[in-house]
């Protein structure tokens, strides 16, 4: 029996070791399982993590993908992960309120040691520097309060109260914490029951005593909600009432408390931060009108509402102005919300701009704003003026560095780089919009005429601007043309006036106006009436094409008088008036009279051109040609003045059989010898004996005088006598006679020839009055002279002195000359002379296409061609630089003076088929009268010369 019973208690013992031993297996089994999935869940949010990286990684500015990083990684337990992808975002990004207490509340778990209780505080005072927040300020005066130390605990107190204290509904809550430290501090001060306090314990109660004080009275008189209880506290703490002065500045604060309530009624109401914002900007608002000495309580102000609609830069604006208007000696304070702003805004280009000059004005470093600069055209703004604005300020923050006076080169290298980085950089992005107003090269253009004196650099960059996009507009072309008034010189500013009526297409009038008023005002008679012609002609084009433009509605055509546009009318009329009137707005004006009648003959005019200006190439109109009449020429019909007798003229219209000239009255003796000049022909007489000792001297300034010539050429010798050549109105023609004592003289006086004098290059000469025995020579050699270099694409600016200094260091310079126009202005060209042929090939290797002053130089051997000889037809046309085309001297440009005209009458101009020999007749007249030369120009065809005895048979002879 027993070993039946022992069987079975094993048999039971074994099944039950079986049982147990399936269960563990099944548990294990299961814990395996469960073990799997996990580790797949956890292989799943580890591969998300790892994209969630990359992408942060290659954009940091992805605000959700490092909340969500954040977010897996805490999911992961990965603590060290963790503080990474926080401190990246928090690079990134100023973090709100809800972030910070998250991140808070983990890292105070994990600390263990000082070191970490440093981190903890420094994580705490970068979460105050983001937003503001009561309950973060809470959270961290209450674990400053646990570290036990009192002095610095009371200043982070004293920090909280001061920036987040002010809150109007949540503020008291700093207060009495703050309150409730101070009191505790104090009763730890007691002395123990049964002991007396000694001094030092005595002086540090009432000294912490009037530390609560003060706290009280400061808490009773701001507007926060709940100041009346703790004026009962107040009163209840110090055994009695408070002062009268104390109670009214409590019942202020009441007041302005209840005035702000709608306001936080208003947002406690509101729902969307759109809503929100428009309340807040109407609280501040408020505020600042009727409260403007509350600083602490708008500041405040701004913050709340900073922290709800952070990414509106129109608050931030807001804020920064009045910061700087009321906090102008704490600078750093500005300068934090700045930094601030700009975490919160990077794409605002005004926030740059005003981060950028509060820097400059705490006196940063050039190369400090310069990063600020750079940093801001990398901080992705969107418009382009936010980049003009930032460009333009970044040239005035290097700008205001230069000393003009004494120019820096470095400094003004680099303002010159920004403003070729800006102005391409501006058109690439943005085309036409990015600088509509031509903005930089108007600035940049400026900037080098008016402070280095390099008018060329700013030509240039105006020519620049005008041949893009803006070619064709008005205004563009108008501060063009004032540029050159201002800074240039006339002749350009003409040449832009030419091409703007070209290719302006906006407003072309404007350009007409503002061309024919410079004329006016600056420019010789013949200037206005080429101007006059050229704006006659834009005009008329204008007009033309308005009236070939349709109407759109057929039904609603403007009347014109007389059913034609009267525009397009009076234009056409002026156009053939522009060069005999001296009014810019003559086509606007009214019409000149008609003929009364059609029965009449119409007016002929006589067989004479009329006359034209010269052309005046100097560009400076003051030169005029004496035999030239520059009366205006009228087309239509008037009364002539009366003749000196008393008798009235009239016009050719009012009696059609009036010839067109009036036969002269022949004398029945010989004509009239044409009447000489006594002095000139004494004079020729005396300039004959005195050539030898005479030069000539030329291309003179019209206002330089006989002194100034008698001390430039004293040095050569004795002058005996300067004359310089007057015209109308006791006016300089421009070139002078000097004679000196002795022959000797001459040769150095000629050896000043292009001598500078107020600006031009005089040309000196000997005298050789008789113009048949003048031949044209050029003063230097032609051909090839291998010891001489031509010089050209030189810098305007560049003189001889420094040209020769340049080239000095490649071998022996002997001279160099500059070549210039008649004003004294360099042709951008010169010579340079070495004493030995291989010095100049050392220098032509050295200096050909090298950069002088700025400009890209070219070098060669000087080989000059030789001048061709005048053409045989005998004009005389000499081709010049500058100076007018053989076919417009062929088509009589200049005109014809009075004694040019053709004075025979056209019934003797016929000549014969063949031509006669010339026979002598006999005179009556006088044998020494001088004979008169027909101007071949008037004539049909050229005939035999005639004298005066021949030209009064034919007056007499009859047919």
């Amino acid at each position: 029996m027993m070993d039946s019973a022992e069987q079975r208690d094993t048999d039971n013992v074994e099944e039950a070791d079986q049982q147990m031993s399936m269960n563990e297996l099944e548990g294990a089994e299961e814990s395996d399982a469960s073990s799997d999935s996990e580790d797949a869940e956890e292989s799943k949010l580890t591969q998300q993590a790892l994209q969630l990286e990359k992408q942060v990684t290659e954009n940091p500015y992805l605000y959700d993908t490092h909340k969500e990083l954040i977010s897996l990684y805490k999911s992961l337990g990965e603590l060290n992960a963790l503080r990474t992808a926080r401190d990246k975002f928090k690079s990134h990004f100023p973090l709100t309120e809800e972030i910070w207490t998250d991140w808070l509340a983990d890292e105070k778990e994990l600390v263990d040691s000082k070191e970490d209780r440093q981190k903890l505080m420094g994580l705490y005072e970068s979460a105050m520097q983001d937003y503001l927040s009561v309950m973060l300020w809470v959270d961290y005066c209450a674990y400053a309060i646990g570290l036990g130390d009192a002095d610095k605990c009371r200043d982070i107190m004293t920090q909280a109260t001061s920036l987040a204290g002010y809150h109007l509904t949540e503020g008291k809550l700093l207060w009495d914490l703050r309150l409730e430290y101070e009191m505790t501090l104090l009763q730890t001060m007691q002395p123990s029951i049964g002991s007396c306090s000694t001094p030092e314990q005595e002086a540090a109660i009432n000294e912490q005593t009037e530390r609560i004080n003060s706290l009280y009275k400061q808490v009773i008189c701001t507007p926060l909600v709940g100041i009346k209880s703790a004026l009962a506290e107040y009163e209840q703490w110090i055994g009695e009432e408070i002062s009268e002065e104390l109670q009214e500045s409590h019942q202020k604060a009441l007041d302005i408390v209840n005035s702000c309530n709608k306001y936080e009624n208003e947002l406690a109401s509101s729902q969307t931060a759109e809503g929100k914002a428009n309340v807040y900007d109407t609280y501040i608002t408020s505020y600042i009108t009727h409260h403007p000495a509350l600083t602490s309580c708008i500041r405040c102000l701004f913050e709340r509402a900073l922290a709800v609609n952070c990414l509106d830069q129109n608050i931030w604006i807001k804020y920064t102005l009045y910061l700087e208007k009321t906090m102008t000696e704490d600078s750093d304070v500005i300068l934090s919300v700045y930094k601030r702003s700009l975490r919160n805004c990077p794409w605002s280009g005004a926030l740059w701009v005003a981060y950028c000059l509060a820097c400059e004005k705490n006196g940063e470093t050039l190369e400090k704003l310069e990063g600020h600069m750079e940093a801001a055209l990398q901080s992705g703004m969107q418009t382009s003026q936010d980049f003009l604005n930032v460009w333009t300020t970044y040239c005035d923050v290097i700008r205001r560095r230069i000393n003009w006076a004494e120019i820096d080169s470095a400094l003004l290298d680099r303002l010159r780089a920004v403003f070729e980085r800006a102005i391409p950089h501006l058109l690439k992005y943005f085309g036409e919009e990015g600088d509509p107003d031509c903005a930089l090269p108007k600035y940049w253009a400026m900037i080098e005429a008016k402070h280095c004196q390099n008018v060329e650099k700013s030509r240039q960059i105006w020519n620049d601007t005008m041949t893009g996009y803006r070619h064709d507009k008005a205004v563009a072309w108008l501060e063009f043309a004032n540029f050159e008034r201002c800074y240039g010189d006339y002749k350009h500013c003409r040449k832009v006036f030419q091409r703007a009526l070209k290719s302006v297409t906006d407003y072309p009038e404007s350009i007409c106006a503002e061309y024919i008023r410079f004329e006016r005002e600056e420019g010789a008679l013949s200037q206005l009436y080429a101007a006059q012609s050229r704006v006659a002609d834009v005009r008329e084009k204008i007009a033309k094409e308005l009236k070939d433009r349709k109407p759109r509605f057929d039904n609603k055509k403007p009347s014109f008088k007389g059913g034609k546009h009267t525009q397009s009318k009076d234009t056409k009329h002026n156009k053939s008036q522009s060069k005999g009137s001296e009014t810019s707005n003559q086509s606007n004006d009214g019409k000149h009279p008609k003929n009364q009648s059609n029965d009449k003959p119409s007016f002929k005019k006589p067989f004479q051109k009329t006359p034209q200006l010269k052309k005046d190439f100097s560009g400076k109109g003051e030169r005029k040609s004496s035999n030239v009449n520059h009366e205006p020429v009228a087309v239509y019909k008037r009364k002539r003045n009366q003749s000196a007798t008393g008798e009235s003229e009239t016009t050719p219209s009012d009696t059609a059989d009036t010839p067109l000239f009036k036969m002269p009255e022949v004398p029945s003796g010989a004509p009239p010898a044409k009447k000489s000049k006594p002095s000139d022909e004494e004079k020729k007489a005396d300039y004959s004996q005195t050539d030898n000792t005479t030069i000539f001297v030329s291309n003179l300034a019209y206002d330089v005088t006989e002194s100034t010539l008698t001390d430039i050429f004293k040095q050569c010798g004795s002058v005996k006598e300067v004359r310089i050549m007057k015209g109308k109105g006791d006016k300089s023609k421009g070139f002078a006679y000097v004679e000196f004592d002795k022959v000797e003289c001459v040769a150095p006086a000629l050896a000043l020839d292009r001598h500078p004098i107020e600006g031009r290059a005089m040309y000196v000469s000997p005298c050789n009055r008789k113009r048949s025995e003048n031949t044209p020579k050029l003063k230097y050699e032609t051909g090839m002279e291998k010891c001489k270099l031509f010089v050209s694409g030189l810098n305007y600016k560049t003189s001889a002195e420094q040209i020769k200094g340049e080239f000095a260091k490649h071998g022996n310079v002997k001279d160099v000359r500059l070549v210039t126009y008649k004003g004294g202005n360099s042709k951008g060209l010169a010579y340079v002379e070495f004493y030995e042929e291989t010095d100049a090939r050392k220098a032509l290797l050295a200096m050909d296409a090298a950069t002088f002053h700025d400009f890209t130089i070219k070098v060669a051997i000087s080989n000059p061609p030789a001048r061709k000889p005048p053409a045989a037809s005998g004009t005389g046309y000499v081709p010049s630089l500058g100076g007018p085309s053989k076919q417009l001297q062929d088509s009589q440009s200049r005109g014809k003076s009075k004694t040019q005209i053709n004075l025979m009458p056209r019934v003797f101009q016929t000549k014969p088929s063949t031509p006669k020999p010339k026979t002598e007749k006999p005179s009556t007249g006088p044998t020494d009268t001088p004979s008169v030369k027909m101007d071949n120009a008037l004539e049909a065809k050229p005939g035999p010369k005639l004298s005066n005895a021949d030209f009064r048979t034919l007056l007499l002879s009859k047919k």
